[in-house]
């Protein structure tokens, strides 16, 4: 019994110490880091991340918005004259040149006519000739000889007509393009009037955008525009062609037109794309990744490391391009600045960097 005592005391002793620390809020057992008197977590176990040094860059501001890729001339080709459609000569897609052949049409009843026509002509030449070589011998009036004249010039005007109308008989591209659309077979009987073929200049396409007034002054023709097309994810460069000289009233936007050259790829009328308009640019920017930034409500946080410890600065941000962010004040070029892990960080914790 009296060994039993001896052995239970210290055990006793030692368990109103650890209950005694306990109650006492003792540091000895808690879980949380330790924080010193500025308020500096003091941890010793550092946290690993991954930092980018901000930079000087450009940077540009981008209105984006959408449109549709147009011919910058497109017409639909007509006959000139009747007749019936003896031969098509190109099909759809096929790109063509100014004055080259697209449709024959059957030309016999025109060649009849050109063939009269340059008869007549031929007779009234000679009746002329004859005219003159009489009035020459004053054997005929003046009068006389003009209306040998005017009957000439007549016969040469019905064989020019004639001429016309057996040319018509054969439609040719008005302009240099792609044929888009044809809307008859060999066989079709066309009149003056009737459509052929849709055709259009596909180089260079162009893209009608609506920008808001307040950018307009800051774009120029000449400037370069960033056109993204949907269906196949190429980006392509543009430039502005046109700024209309008038606001629309109903939406307070400026019409402006971009061209775009894109010999390389299969761009076609009609495809969707979204154009990235440069409103300012910055030539040396201060920039860190996006990555790089907290926001807080209205404001932006980042974390700077500074040796083996972060800082946490409040920041000012300008533009956006990508992936950069403009930093307008709180930073300094060649900061590091923690791109992964932030959210685990606070103000003052060692960190590791990950290369």
């Amino acid at each position: 019994m009296r060994l039993a005592r001896r052995v239970l005391r210290p055990w006793v002793l030692a368990h109103g110490l650890v209950v005694l620390a306990a109650g006492c809020g003792g540091s000895a057992l808690s879980s949380q880091p330790a924080v010193d008197v500025a308020g500096v977590a003091s941890s010793t176990e550092a946290t690993w991340v991954r930092v980018a040094a901000a930079r000087r860059a450009p940077l540009s501001a981008l209105y984006v918005t959408s449109a549709t890729l147009r011919p910058e001339r497109s017409a639909t080709v007509t006959a000139r004259t009747r007749g019936v459609v003896r031969e098509l000569l190109v099909e759809e897609g096929d790109r063509v040149e100014a004055g080259q052949p697209l449709v024959r049409l059957e030309d016999d009843e025109q060649q009849i006519e050109r063939r009269r026509a340059a008869t007549v002509r031929a007779q009234e030449e000679i009746e002329l000739q004859r005219a003159q070589q009489l009035r020459a011998q004053r054997a005929l009036s003046e009068n006389e000889l003009d209306t040998a004249r005017r009957e000439f010039d007549d016969a040469c005007h019905r064989l020019e007509v004639a001429e016309l109308a057996l040319q018509r008989t054969t439609i040719r591209a008005p302009f240099a393009g792609r044929v888009l659309r044809r809307h008859l077979d060999a066989g079709a009987m066309v009149a003056d009037g009737t459509a052929v073929l849709d055709l259009a200049a596909v180089e260079p396409l162009e893209a009608d955008l609506t920008v808001p007034e307040r950018h307009v002054a800051r774009l120029a023709v000449g400037q370069g525009v960033r056109l993204s097309v949907d269906a196949t994810g190429d980006v392509v460069a543009a430039r502005i062609a046109r700024v209309a000289p008038s606001v629309d009233a109903a939406s307070g936007t400026v019409r402006v037109t971009v061209s775009v050259q894109a010999p390389g790829l299969a761009l076609r009328p009609g495809a969707f794309v979204r154009a990235a308009v440069v409103t300012e640019t910055r030539p040396e920017a201060l920039v860190v990744p996006r990555a790089a930034l907290l926001a807080q409500g209205p404001r932006w946080f980042l974390f700077r490391r500074a040796g083996d410890r972060v800082e946490r600065l409040e920041v000012e941000v300008g533009l956006e391009e990508g992936d950069l962010v403009e930093v307008r004040s709180g930073l300094s070029d060649g900061d590091e600045v923690v791109v992964a892990g932030a959210a685990a960080l606070s103000h003052g914790v060692r960190v590791d960097v990950i290369d």
